[in-house]
């Protein structure tokens, strides 16, 4: 804030001595520590003031835009952009009243769609998959007795 050094504090100092005197001078620097105590919270109180005011003049801005934007055509504004000479929206509107007046010209002008060409290619005939051979049964023997099965 201030720019003040070693050697100018130093003078400020000796310069409050002699002239204040030892006796005073403490309470000479509470006064002036409560004096600019208040003078800093004077400060801090305008900033904040101007930042609110600021702060007001954005908000009163942004309102103004918001409502200029509500009250903008943004149909017109991309109708303007698509079509600039209204030549798409005049011939939307003739063909409209055209069909209001008598659809049925319309309908009898539309031709049926062309038949299906159709093919003389033959399908080509798949290979039958082969049957797999069935394993053939064992036949049953009949059990001999054994020297284990003997008691």
């Amino acid at each position: 804030m201030f720019d003040i050094g070693g050697w100018e504090l130093a003078v400020i100092v000796v310069v409050a001595v002699f002239v204040i005197g030892p006796k005073d001078l403490p309470a000479a620097l509470r006064t002036f520590g409560r004096v600019m105590g208040r003078v800093r919270s004077l400060t801090t109180s305008f900033r904040l003031h101007v930042d609110e005011m600021i702060r007001d003049a954005e908000l009163e801005d942004l309102r103004k835009a918001a409502d200029a934007a509500r009250s903008k055509n943004f149909g017109k504004i991309v109708e303007d952009a698509v079509d600039p000479d209204h030549l798409m929206r005049d011939s939307l509107n003739e063909a409209a009243d055209a069909t209001r007046l008598d659809p049925k010209p319309l309908v009898a002008d539309a031709e049926p769609p062309p038949p299906e060409p159709v093919s003389e290619v033959e399908p080509v005939p798949q290979p039958k998959p082969k049957p797999k051979p069935r394993a053939k049964a064992k036949p049953k023997t009949a059990k001999t007795p054994s020297a284990k099965d003997e008691p």
